[in-house]
This record gives structure tokens, C-alpha cells and sequence, in this order.
């Protein structure tokens, strides 16, 4: 029969045992009890918020490759009847820059708000420019959208950067356009319009290029619609992680443009304070083809209510 102090050890080994094991069940759990991610400041933003969401469709993105996603907040009695954001815009849109469409900041965005979202990015596009596989420019996005159908509460577009040096009156006529027909399609709707990125590194000439096209559209949106949201990150100076282009948002990025979206939208009466971190959510992403595949004749539905 074992002494008392051999007992002992072997109880104080089971015990060791047990805090180890316990280290290790805590070091694995995705956050607290509910289950959700406690984002480490320091770590990278997907590994961070990854276990509080469902992706499907496309994982990594071809440079150049345009995406349409749909967010669904996740499973509650207060998911139905969530508002519905509408996002159409360029490359940003598209999640260039990031590991996969799904961490650009449309859906970031949509996920910090708890909403619904429709999102479609056509790198290249603007108001003018056609953009990839001529999927674009902004008026053909529209068509696809259908947003009378959609009924959305707010619609975003974010473009400009690929108009550079289109003619002032041009680039006017088409911003006007826009803004009259998102009025006439989605008449209950906020509108807002993200408007020219610059490249971290880029020349006087850019610069200039870039700013006066994006003075164009200001003034264009503002005689438009006095009422709509103008969010302006070239006239700001935004600051964000970038990928390796030096243009576009890392996955970090992404989040921050969708951070201060979301405060402008705040401001702006829109939308209630965002989550502190994006919120559990079902998205669903897929590459768009030319124009005579997957966008020819499609209608892009919105996520269940």
C-alpha cells in the first residue's frame, strides 16, 4: 500500500495536471463566455475577429478581381428587420489589398454596425472610368443593384481615385447623374460617398491630379444633394497600414477606414454608436467575371431578413 507521502506527490501531480490543462483550454477558447473574440491590439485584425465569423465563396483575391459580397449578422431575434447598407465603389470596395474580400471595409463596416449588406467592387471603376472587364463605371454598377428593390437605408459609394485627370465638366455631369438616380432608386435612403485615396508615396503631379478631381466630385455631390454624407480621406489625410502597392488597405487598414466611416455616420445621425469590434456575421463573397458572365444579367439580392 502507497505511504501517505507517496499519496501526496501523486495528488500534487494530478493537481499540476489540471492548471496546466486549464492554461492550455484558455489559451485556445475564442474570448469570453459568450464565445466571442477579444481582439489583441497587437495581432493581426483576421486572426483577431476570424471565430466570430462564417466566410464563404472566394477566399484570397487575384489583384484585380471583381467582388460582390453579402453580409448577415449573425443568428438573433433582432436580426430581422436589420437595416440594409449598400455599398458599389472601386478597388477599396473590392477588398484589394487585404487577405480576401471579406476584410475590406464595406463589410468591416457592416459588421461594426450590425446591419445587412450589399457590396459591390469593380477595381479601376469610378464615376467615368469603366474599370475592370468594363464591369463599370458607376451608372452600370447601378443596374445591378436594382436598389428599388433593395430598399436599403444607406448607400456608399466610394470612388474617384481612378478618374485622374477625366474632364472637370465630364467628371461632374457623371457624379451629377448618380447622385439623381441613387435619389430617384432609393428615395428613403441616406446617401455618402468615400471619395479619392491617394498612394502613400505619390508625386506633386499626382497630388494635384488627385485633388483636383476630388474637388470636382465634392462640389459636384454637394450641388447634388445637400443633404448627402461627403467622407473626404484625401482632403483628411488618412493614415492606414497599406499593402505593398502603397495605395491600397492591409486587413488593419481596412478595419481602421471602416472605424472612421462608421464615426462619420454617427456624427451624421445614421447609424448607432458601432460595436466596439466587428460583430459576428455570416459573409458570403464572389469574383465577378465580364461582362458577359457573371454581371450581364444578374440581379444582386440582399441578405435575408
Amino acid at each position: 500500500m502507497p505511504s501517505r507521502a507517496v499519496r501526496r506527490r501523486g495528488l500534487a501531480l494530478a493537481a499540476a495536471a489540471l492548471v496546466v490543462l486549464a492554461v492550455l483550454i484558455a489559451a485556445v477558447r475564442p474570448g469570453g463566455p459568450g464565445g466571442e473574440a477579444r481582439p489583441d491590439p497587437g495581432g493581426p485584425v483576421r486572426g483577431q475577429v476570424a471565430v466570430s465569423r462564417t466566410i464563404s465563396g472566394q477566399g484570397a483575391a487575384r489583384r484585380g478581381t471583381a467582388t460582390s459580397c453579402r453580409v448577415t449578422p449573425a443568428g438573433s431575434p433582432r436580426t430581422r428587420g436589420r437595416p440594409l447598407l449598400v455599398v458599389a465603389g472601386a478597388s477599396f470596395t473590392a477588398g484589394e489589398g487585404a487577405p480576401s474580400p471579406a476584410d475590406g471595409w464595406a463589410v468591416r463596416l457592416a459588421e461594426l454596425l450590425r446591419w445587412r449588406a450589399v457590396t459591390l467592387g469593380v477595381p479601376g471603376a469610378g464615376y467615368t472610368r469603366p474599370g475592370t472587364g468594363h464591369l463599370g463605371p458607376l451608372s452600370r454598377l447601378l443596374d445591378h443593384l436594382h436598389l428599388a428593390a433593395l430598399h436599403p437605408a444607406l448607400v456608399i459609394i466610394q470612388a474617384g481615385h481612378d478618374d485622374q485627370r477625366v474632364p472637370a465638366a465630364v467628371e461632374a455631369a457623371h457624379v451629377a447623374s448618380v447622385v439623381g438616380r441613387l435619389r430617384r432608386e432609393a428615395p428613403s435612403a441616406r446617401l455618402a460617398f468615400l471619395t479619392v485615396f491617394s498612394p502613400s508615396a505619390a508625386s506633386a503631379a499626382t497630388r494635384t491630379a488627385e485633388a483636383a478631381t476630388d474637388s470636382v466630385i465634392v462640389s459636384a455631390i454637394r450641388e447634388s444633394d445637400p443633404r448627402a454624407i461627403v467622407i473626404d480621406p484625401l482632403r483628411s489625410r488618412w493614415q492606414f497600414p497599406r499593402a505593398a502597392d502603397g495605395l491600397h488597405p492591409t486587413a488593419r487598414g481596412d478595419l481602421l477606414i471602416a472605424e472612421r466611416v462608421a464615426r462619420v455616420l454617427t456624427r451624421a445621425g445614421v447609424a448607432a454608436t458601432p460595436a466596439a469590434h466587428p460583430a459576428r456575421a455570416t459573409v458570403a463573397c464572389t469574383a465577378l467575371g465580364g461582362v458577359g458572365d457573371h454581371l450581364g444579367s444578374s440581379r444582386l439580392q440582399a441578405p435575408a431578413r
